[in-house]
């Protein structure tokens, strides 16, 4: 017989009345409240999670009874298997371990001794943490046709709560359902409710058996976690009769064996309920975090903290029908799926009906549950518990298709996760922690998820803005393997996002833990995560534009000095960074390559990756040994403002050397060092004359750019003085007039596979000219005859008239020079003779000694 589950249902539906201060209207969900940045384009962090096999399907398609007329087909998608009903709530949990009373274990029913027509009752939390108590009626025993997949009971709730909540909502999975067992008239726990009805009749939903749950105790030994299509028929083999259709079977979707026009029901569960809070439903993380929940086949809605509970959340105990919290992070973000407990016996319990992750094995953290409402079903909408999870009791053990099963008074091994971010421009700053299952953390596909959560989070707290910008990044992750083995894995970097700098700033923490967690030789337990970072908005970014050597050539066995020039972002100025690398003594220099790489890479767009798509595996190599091996190689990686010069030749000869920046740096330059040789002719040349320089550029390139450089032996800088386009066979010749003695080089402009390079210096002598004239070249003793003449280039001085006699030249007068550089000299010979008359200079630091021509002048 049925309990006094009269007054039961009555003081249940008071209870619930005090949710709905609108029964008796017509209720509907509230509008979500969207972000903008909650529209972007989102997909799977880690797309090797296989999603939940209850987390990608739904009802869909018709069913067309073998003796009923078209009118009455069952438009599915409207009736059956809605979901596993179960809620993840992200709320602020306390890590207390609450005082669980003993409970006496309910009697259990097995499936066998279920009839249709059976009425019982089940119990739930709709406020608080009041259990509360429904009527349901069997249906029909849905019986595994083709596989080990157990029984389902369908079952129909009514009663005032069902009014109130207008069916069966998520966060009644594992409502423990009692029957009186007509052998002794003792109501006995049948099942748990863990599926709901979709749309039109929220009220039918199905309850996995109790006997199969039980099963779960005895783990290890019992694996029913199967992931098959499966088929079911009732278990009397008598069709059911719903909503005006004959139901021959049920089967789950995906089995292409079952045709919809055969009489079989088809089931598309949907996802889980995700409950958040501790993260505001109107921030960005918060919308990126329920798109990429959906995509898992999760719902997503705001629900309050724990400081919107009241007093008397530290009564909750775990019994049947309470509520129940299997978490997978607390601390400033609670992430707990929350259902109801279904059996309690020894210290240990069992709750859900159905699986939260399926990872079989676990150590999810067991906690109570608090409802604050019941958001009703409305045709068309679901249902749920606004709940949030409460304090720490244990730890589930199990979870599998059949439930959860924990233990009561047992400490969850748990992951430290601290993030501490700061904005450098206002000097804001925060520190977040939060805690994890450690089978969580070492999980790809979920520490890849709420660490992006974590840090995000804490970023955009103090950014505030979707900014470029800057940031400096360090994180430590300390773990250890069943062997007793520690490991540290420390990494610092400086990264640059022209978008959303909050969001990308610590992909290389993502990385990092995909890299570590998911490794090819042995289980890692994270113990602490410890994350910093330091973000601006302003680009401190270069680009990498040329790379040269100094000197002009490369020498086996010595050191080659490399010249890399950057730009920085908003400015002209190129920046040199010069490092010395030291050359293999038996480098093939003829075929020698220069190489600067910055530390940029390409980081996948996490934000693009919370879906289904396929990430590259981790880059293992093949002389790993061991994680420590993988720690060491991610910790070599080049930084983002580093760059990388290196040295080879065609013969595998290779130097490299690592530089750290002030800039995030981007770009690659590869270049072949180049030879340029120049002549020049003449040695010496006078004053106004020009000599021709010539040569050419190896290894051939076409059409070279030669610039033509000249220092004065009376100046201290270096001049260009000419640009050359050489010839299509790499050769290049001008000629250029000097006007004191220099030094010249020609300098090769280098190209896109050539490095700069420079002639050998050559030295032009510059002599002055001098000219030299007389009225007469024949004259009379007595007889004045004026001679004159000039010095270029023009100088203050003197200069000497010479004559040759006696075998040599001797010093005849010495005249003065204007201003112009001329001089004039009136010559009244008193000899008769033949005079050979030269002038003279002696020069200065610019220029050689000069003479003029010969001037020959009879007396007589």
């Amino acid at each position: 017989m049925m309990p006094a589950d009269c007054a039961a249902s009555a003081r249940g539906s008071a209870l619930t009345r005090t949710c709905f201060p609108g029964v008796g209207t017509t209720v509907r969900p509230k509008k979500e409240l969207l972000h903008p940045a909650a529209n972007l384009r989102l997909e799977s962090l880690y797309p090797r999670f296989v999603a939940h096999p209850f987390a990608t399907t739904r009802i869909g398609g018709t069913m067309k009874p073998s003796s009923q007329p078209q009118a009455s087909r069952l438009h599915l998608d409207r009736l059956l298997i809605r979901r596993p009903v179960t809620i993840l709530a992200l709320a602020a949990a306390l890590l207390l371990f609450a005082v669980c009373p003993a409970f006496a274990a309910d009697e259990t029913m097995p499936t066998a001794d279920v009839r249709p027509g059976m009425v019982g009752y089940a119990k739930t939390v709709t406020t608080g943490t009041v259990v509360t108590t429904f009527t349901v009626e069997v249906i029909s025993v849905l019986a595994g046709e083709n596989g080990p997949g157990g029984d389902l009971i369908l079952l129909r709730a009514s009663g005032p709560v069902i009014d109130n909540t207008g069916g069966i909502v998520a966060g009644m999975s594992g409502s423990p359902v009692y029957l009186t067992d007509p052998s002794d008239g003792h109501d006995k726990v049948v099942g748990a409710i863990s599926y709901g009805a979709d749309g039109a009749d929220a009220r039918i939903g199905l309850a996995t058996p109790i006997n199969e749950m039980l099963g779960l105790l005895a783990l290890p030994g019992m694996n029913p976690a199967l992931r098959a299509p499966m088929r079911y028929v009732a278990l009397d083999g008598r069709p059911v009769n719903l909503g005006g259709a004959r139901i021959l079977k049920a089967a789950t979707i995906g089995d292409p064996a079952i045709q919809p026009a055969d009489g079989t029901v088809r089931f598309r569960p949907c996802g889980p309920l995700v409950s958040v809070s501790g993260i505001g439903s109107g921030t960005r993380i918060y919308g990126r975090l329920r798109e990429a929940l959906s995509r898992r086949g999760f719902i997503t809605a705001a629900a309050p903290g724990m400081r919107g509970v009241p007093a008397g959340i530290e009564s909750a105990t775990i019994e049947p029908g309470a509520s129940l919290g299997a978490g997978i992070m607390s601390g400033d973000a609670t992430i707990a799926g929350i259902g109801t407990v279904t059996y309690v016996v020894g210290g240990r319990v069992l709750g859900f009906g159905h699986p939260m992750l399926w990872q079989g094995q676990t150590g999810l953290t067991l906690m109570t549950g608090y409802v604050h409402t019941v958001w009703p079903s409305v045709i068309g909408g679901w249902g749920f518990k606004l709940a949030s999870a409460g304090e720490t009791t244990g730890t589930i053990l199990e979870d599998r298709a059949k439930g959860l099963a924990g233990r009561l008074g047992m400490a969850p091994a748990e992951t430290t996760m601290t993030v501490f971010a700061e904005n450098l421009d206002t000097g804001a700053a925060t520190t977040k922690t939060y805690r994890m299952p450690k089978v969580i953390a070492a999980d790809p596909s979920w520490s890849w998820l709420l660490t992006t959560v974590g840090t995000v989070d804490a970023n955009d707290a103090v950014v505030d803005a979707m900014r470029a910008g800057t940031a400096d990044t360090t994180f430590t992750v300390r773990a250890s393997a069943p062997d007793g083995d520690s490991f540290t894995f420390a990494y610092n970097n400086k990264t640059f996002s022209s978008y959303d700098i909050s969001a990308y700033a610590n992909d290389d923490l993502i990385w990092g833990l995909e890299w570590l967690v998911d490794n090819e030789f042995e289980p890692i337990a994270i113990d602490s995560i410890e994350c910093s970072t330091s973000i601006t908005t302003q680009r401190k970014t270069a680009r990498v534009v040329d790379v040269s050597i100094l000197g002009r050539r490369i020498v086996p066995g010595r050191a080659l000095t490399v010249r890399t020039l950057v730009v920085p972002y908003g400015s002209h100025i190129q920046e040199a960074i010069e490092t010395t690398l030291a050359v293999p003594s038996r480098f093939y220099t003829p075929y020698a390559e220069v190489s600067v790489s910055s530390g940029e890479y390409a980081y996948y767009d996490m934000w693009d990756y919370w879906g289904d798509y396929d990430l590259p595996d981790s880059p293992y190599e093949d002389d790993y040994d061991g994680v420590q091996d993988i720690i060491d190689d991610f910790e070599s990686q080049t930084r983002q403002n580093e760059i990388v010069v290196t040295l080879n030749d065609w013969w595998g000869h290779r130097v490299s050397k690592t530089l750290a920046t002030e800039w995030v740096q981007s770009g690659h330059v590869s270049k072949s060092p180049s030879s340029t040789r120049m002549y020049r002719t003449p040695l010496v040349l006078t004053y106004g004359s020009a000599a021709r320089f010539s040569g050419s550029v190896s290894p051939g390139a076409r059409s070279p750019r030669i610039e033509l450089w000249m220092k004065s032996v009376e100046s201290t800088e270096t001049t260009r003085v000419a640009q050359i386009t050489g010839t299509t066979r790499s050769t290049f010749a001008r000629s250029y007039a000097p006007t004191t003695t220099a030094s010249f080089y020609a300098r090769f402009c280098g190209n896109a596979y050539l490095m700069d390079s420079y002639s050998s210096r050559y030295t032009v002598y510059v002599r002055g000219r001098l000219g030299l004239s007389s009225a007469r070249l024949t004259s009379r003793r007595g007889q004045v005859n004026r001679l004159s003449g000039y010095l270029r280039p023009v100088h203050a001085g003197s200069v000497t008239v010479q004559r040759y006699y006696g075998g040599r030249w001797r010093t005849f007068k010495t005249v003065a020079l204007d201003a112009n550089g001329n001089w004039s000299w009136d010559w009244r010979p008193l000899r008769a003779g033949t005079y050979r008359l030269r002038t003279y200079w002696r020069g200065d630091a610019g220029h050689k000694a000069a003479t003029s021509g010969i001037r020959t002048i009879r007396v007589l």
